[in-house]
């Protein structure tokens, strides 16, 4: 069994982005939100624009992970102001963490967790940040093995309907 690859992703790497993280936004939430909420969200959040913009703009960091050079997971680092309930000096947001949903359990998580610590740390960032959906509970059992810590909630707008989000914190 090979190991996975991580890496910093590149403007090159669009297309694969868009399809890993349309992919794993679906598997992750798809039964438990409508269609249209779904394909809302989806074509506004993970289309090739908007993330042809996110790779260029220097508030935001792409990590790929790469298993057998197959597309494995992706996490996004976002350096931008944090809600009034992250209160750790130098905060960075860890926006989005995702693996494919037929490799959870092979490190995917991990590798890409360590890699946002590591560059949070390069970039003189104190504070992690994330927001998870509440009844994600495998997300939160993830951040909990990782040390974050509840620090209070926050809306999160998918189509149209507003979600509850925990706001979940750590030291880097």
């Amino acid at each position: 069994m090979s190991l996975p690859i991580l890496r910093l992703a590149k403007p090159a790497d669009v297309g694969i982005l868009v399809r890993l993280m349309e992919q794993t936004f679906r598997d992750t939430y798809g039964e438990a939100n409508t269609p249209e909420n779904m394909d809302t969200y989806v074509g506004s959040a993970f289309n090739r624009n908007q993330i042809t913009r996110e790779l260029s703009d220097p508030a935001v960091t792409y990590l790929l992970a790469e298993l057998e050079d197959e597309p494995a997971g992706y996490a996004k680092l976002h350096d931008r102001e944090p809600p009034s309930c992250v209160t750790g000096p130098a905060p960075i947001e860890l926006s989005r963490i995702y693996a494919r949903t037929d490799l959870i359990g092979r490190g995917i998580g991990g590798i890409l967790m360590r890699g946002c610590l590591d560059q949070a740390q390069g970039k003189g960032r104190k504070t992690m940040w994330l927001s998870v959906w509440q009844p994600n509970h495998r997300a939160l059992e993830f951040y909990t093995k990782w040390s974050f810590r509840d620090v209070g909630t926050m809306t999160f707008v998918l189509g149209n309907d507003h979600q509850t989000d925990v706001v979940l914190a750590r030291m880097v």
